[in-house]
C-alpha cells in the first residue's frame, strides 16, 4: 500500500497547497545538496566547553573579563588548503584584505540575514554597500555589514588574520551571547591555508544560536560556501596575472 497516497492525493487536489509545499521543500532540498557537496571539499571542526584563555589562546581579542570561569563557548572552524602556485603574487595581508572584500560583499548582497541586519545593526546600512566594502582595509575599529567590527588585524608576506567583534547592539544586553569571527590565511609547507572561524560565548545557563542544530547547519552552509568563493576569487586573480590582465 502506498502510505504517501493520502498526502499526494490531498496535495494534487489542492494546487495552492501543492505550491506551498514545493516552495518549502525545494529550498531545503537544495541546501541539503549544497551542504553535502561542500562537506566533501571543506575541512571542518566544532568544539565546545568552558571559556578559558587556553581554549581561545589563538584569539587575542577575546576580553580577559570573560575568561576563567562562568562562561561556556562554542567554536566552529572551516578551512581549505590550496597549492601556493594557485595563489596570486601578493603578500598575506593583501590577500586577506581582498578575500574579505569579496566574501563580505557576497554576504551583504546575497544572504537573507544581511537584509535583517540592515534594519537593526548598529553599524548602519551604508556598511552593507558594495562601494563601502570595496574600499575597506579592515583596520581596527572598521565596521562591515553592520555588526562585524574589526578588533584585531595582523599580517605579513606569509600570513594575515582579521578578528571581528560581533556587535549586535549599541549596548550589550545582559545575558546575551558574544562572539568573534576570525578570518585568515597563511603559507604552510608550499600551500596556502584559508580559514573562517566563529566563536561564541555566553554566561552559564544562557543559550547560543550555534547550539541549535538547525542554526548550526545553516551556518555551516553559509560559512563553507563563502570560504569556497573567497578561495576561488583569489585563484581567479592568479589566472588573471597569467594572462597579463
Amino acid at each position: 500500500m502506498d502510505i504517501l497516497k493520502p498526502l499526494t492525493t490531498r496535495l494534487t487536489a489542492h494546487p495552492k497547497l501543492l505550491i506551498s509545499a514545493l516552495s518549502i521543500a525545494a529550498p531545503i532540498a537544495y541546501l541539503s545538496y549544497l551542504h553535502h557537496t561542500l562537506s566533501k571539499t571543506t575541512t571542518h571542526v566544532r568544539s565546545s566547553g568552558p571559556l578559558t584563555r587556553e581554549a581561545v589562546a589563538d584569539i587575542s581579542s577575546v576580553p580577559a573579563s570573560v575568561l576563567g570561569g562562568g562562561y561556556k563557548m562554542v567554536r566552529d572552524k572551516a578551512w581549505k588548503r590550496v597549492p601556493k602556485t594557485e595563489m596570486p603574487d601578493k603578500g598575506g595581508e593583501e590577500m586577506v584584505k581582498l578575500y574579505l572584500r569579496e566574501t563580505m560583499g557576497l554576504f551583504a548582497r546575497r544572504f537573507p540575514q544581511a537584509y535583517l541586519l540592515r534594519v537593526v545593526a548598529p553599524g548602519g546600512a551604508r556598511t552593507f554597500d558594495k562601494e563601502y566594502i570595496g574600499g575597506c582595509v579592515f583596520g581596527v575599529g572598521e565596521v562591515v555589514a553592520g555588526v562585524y567590527k574589526v578588533a584585531r588585524r595582523e599580517g605579513s608576506e606569509k600570513s594575515g588574520v582579521v578578528e571581528f567583534e560581533m556587535v549586535m547592539g549599541k549596548e550589550k544586553r545582559e545575558g546575551a551571547p558574544e562572539g568573534r569571527l576570525v578570518v585568515g590565511g597563511r603559507e604552510v609547507e608550499g600551500e596556502w591555508e584559508w580559514w573562517s572561524e566563529t566563536v561564541m560565548w555566553v554566561e552559564e545557563g544562557g543559550a547560543m544560536p550555534l547550539e541549535k542544530r538547525g542554526v548550526r547547519w545553516l551556518h555551516e552552509v553559509a560559512a563553507w560556501w563563502l570560504l569556497g568563493r573567497g578561495v576561488g576569487y583569489l585563484k581567479g586573480l592568479k589566472r588573471a596575472e597569467g594572462k597579463g590582465e
